[in-house]
C-alpha cells in the first residue's frame, strides 16, 4: 500500500522576537514603486508610522492601490486588458483563468533565473515555490508560510451539552447540525459553499486530493465532474431537504456567515486558525453567551473511515508579481526591496508592526497593543514578501502565550490525521493547471454553478447531474484539458506524497 511522504517546511519561528529598533540602511534617491494589494480591512495609511518607517528604512516610495479582496482577480484582468499594470501586482492564485491566461500572454515577469541570486528569496518555503509555479517556471513571489491554516470552528458549549467530542464523521457533523437546529433555533449551516468544499469534499472520495484519472491513464478528471462532486452535492442536498442548510445558501458570503456565527444563529464558521482567539471572544461579548467557546473541528471523515478531509494548506497564498514591462535594471531594484523584507529577522516588523508601538513581545510571543490592533490587519502585510512562517496562520498577537500555546497543541490531531492520509492531503486543482480548461470554463462555469445550485434545492436529481457532469467531460476541451492537469501534475512532482 502506498503511504504518504509528509514534509513541513520549517523556516522561522514566531515565537522569537527578532526585531528591536532599526535605523535606515539605505541612501540615495528613494526607488519608486507601484503596487496592487488585496483590501480585506483597513490598510496601513501613506502617512501612519509604519508606512513612513518602511520607506525610509529601505529607500522607497511605495505607492498602493487598495482593491477589494473578494475582487483582486477581476481587478488584475481588468488592468491586465488595458496595459496597465503597476510594477507590483498582488495575487490571490495562481492557478486562476484570468491569472493563467495573463501569464500565457506574458504580462507578468519570469523571475526563474533571477531568483537564485536574492538570498531570502531563494530560501522561502520549497513547497511554496514548486506550487506556484507555472509550467515549471515562477512568475510570483509567494506568500509562502506553513502547511496549516484554516479550520472549521464550532461551538464547544455545545458539544459538551450533547456529551460529545469534536464531530469527526460525516454523520458526526449531520448530528451536530440537527442539535444546534432543534435546541438553538440555528439554521446550523449558513455558508457559502466553497469552503464547505474546501473542508468536505475530501471526505466524499478521490478527486480533489488523490486525482481520479481518465480509463485511458492520460488525464485527470476535473474535480466538479467527478463522483466524489456528486456524493457531496448530495449531501448538501440532503441538509437543505432537513432545513440544516439555510434556504438562501446561494447568496450567503463569508461575511454573512461571521456576522450570523458571532451572534450564536449559525453553528459552523471556515476561517483562518489564527482568528480562534478573536472569533472566541467577540462570540462570549454577546449578552448570552458568556459562557459559550469555540473548538476547532480539524478535519471531517466518511463514515467508515476510508476517506478523510482536512485543509492540509499548499504552502502559500497568493503572492507579488511583476510586471513584465519593467527594465530589468528596476525589476532587480524590486528584487533587492523585496528580498530585504523576506529576511528572518523582519518578519515581525512587518507582519505585526513597530516594536513598542503596535505590539510588545510578551512570554515569546508578540502581543498586540491597542493601537497594533487598530492598524495591523490581515491586509497590513500584503504589499510584502516575509520570510516562511510555520504558524503564521495559527498564533495570534491578540492572546496570551498560554492560548497559542494551547491552539499548537491542538494540532496535533491535524498532524496525525495528515500521517493516516493513504495519498495527497492537498486540494491538488489549487497547485496543478490547464491552459485549455482556463480558456474553455469561463464558458460554461455559470451555468454549472446554477445547475448545482437547482440541485441542492431538489429541483435536479443526483442523477441528472451526473449526466450533465457526463456531458461536459466528453468535450474535446475538457478531455485535452484532462491531459493538461495530468502533465501539470507531474511538472509539479505531487507524486512525492507517494511511496511504494
Amino acid at each position: 500500500m502506498k503511504k504518504p511522504m509528509l514534509a513541513l517546511f520549517l523556516a522561522v519561528a514566531l515565537t522569537l522576537g527578532m526585531v528591536g529598533c532599526v535605523g535606515a540602511v539605505a541612501e540615495g534617491e528613494p526607488l519608486h514603486i507601484t503596487g496592487l494589494a488585496a483590501l480585506y480591512s483597513s490598510a496601513p495609511e501613506k502617512d501612519s508610522d509604519f508606512w513612513k518607517w518602511m520607506e525610509d528604512y529601505y529607500n522607497v516610495d511605495y505607492d498602493v492601490e487598495w482593491a477589494s479582496g473578494d475582487n483582486m482577480t477581476e481587478k488584475i484582468g481588468l488592468l491586465c486588458s488595458t496595459g496597465e499594470l503597476p510594477d507590483i501586482i498582488q495575487t490571490i492564485s495562481m492557478t486562476d483563468p484570468i491569472i493563467v491566461n495573463a501569464v500565457k500572454e506574458g504580462m507578468f515577469y519570469d523571475l526563474t533565473d533571477l531568483i537564485p541570486e536574492y538570498e531570502n528569496l531563494a530560501n522561502l518555503s520549497e513547497t511554496a515555490w514548486n506550487n506556484s509555479s507555472v509550467n515549471g517556471r515562477n512568475y510570483c513571489i509567494p506568500r509562502s508560510r506553513g502547511q496549516y491554516n484554516c479550520t472549521m470552528f464550532v461551538r464547544g458549549d455545545i458539544l459538551k451539552e450533547m456529551g460529545v467530542g469534536v464531530p469527526a464523521t460525516l454523520s458526526e457533523y449531520e448530528e451536530y447540525f440537527r442539535y444546534c437546529k432543534e435546541h438553538y433555533d440555528m439554521v446550523p449551516v449558513a455558508s457559502p459553499l466553497s469552503p464547505l468544499y474546501d473542508f468536505f469534499l475530501g471526505a466524499f472520495g478521490d478527486g480533489s486530493r488523490n486525482p481520479v484519472y481518465t480509463e485511458d491513464g492520460t488525464g485527470i478528471v476535473w474535480y466538479q465532474f467527478t463522483e466524489s462532486y456528486a456524493k457531496m452535492v448530495e449531501w448538501l442536498q440532503k441538509l437543505y431537504k432537513e432545513g440544516l442548510l439555510a434556504s438562501e445558501f446561494a447568496l450567503i458570503s463569508q461575511d454573512n456567515n461571521s456576522d450570523l456565527f458571532l451572534t450564536g444563529q449559525t453553528a459552523i464558521r471556515w476561517q483562518n486558525i489564527w482568528h480562534y482567539y478573536r472569533l472566541q471572544t467577540t462570540l462570549q461579548a454577546v449578552p448570552g453567551f458568556e459562557n459559550s467557546w469555540l473548538e476547532m473541528a480539524l478535519y471531517a471523515t466518511s463514515d467508515d473511515g476510508k476517506y478523510k478531509s482536512l485543509n492540509y494548506d499548499i504552502g502559500y497564498y497568493g503572492g507579488l508579481l511583476l510586471n513584465a514591462e519593467l527594465s530589468e535594471e528596476k525589476v532587480r531594484a524590486i528584487l533587492d526591496f523585496l528580498n530585504k523584507t523576506a529576511d528572518p529577522a523582519m518578519y515581525n516588523i512587518h507582519r505585526y508592526g513597530i516594536e513598542g508601538v503596535h505590539w510588545n513581545m510578551v512570554d515569546g510571543y508578540p502581543k498586540a497593543t491597542e493601537k497594533g490592533k487598530a492598524e495591523v490587519t490581515n491586509s497590513f502585510y500584503s504589499p510584502f514578501c516575509l520570510a516562511t512562517a510555520t504558524y503564521d496562520k495559527v498564533i495570534s498577537p491578540l492572546c496570551d502565550a498560554e492560548f497559542n500555546n494551547k491552539v499548537i497543541e491542538k494540532l496535533k490531531v491535524h498532524d496525525s490525521v495528515v500521517d493516516s492520509i493513504d495519498g495527497i492531503p492537498l486540494c491538488i486543482f489549487q497547485v496543478i493547471s490547464s491552459d485549455t480548461r482556463s480558456e474553455n470554463w469561463g464558458y460554461y462555469s455559470t451555468e454549472f454553478d446554477g445547475y448545482v445550485t437547482e440541485t441542492i434545492a431538489g429541483n435536479h436529481t443526483i442523477d441528472e447531474l451526473r449526466a450533465y457532469q457526463a456531458k461536459l467531460a466528453a468535450e474535446d476541451w475538457a478531455q485535452e484539458s484532462f491531459v493538461e492537469f495530468a502533465k501539470s501534475f507531474e511538472m509539479h512532482h505531487l507524486d512525492k506524497f507517494y511511496e511504494d
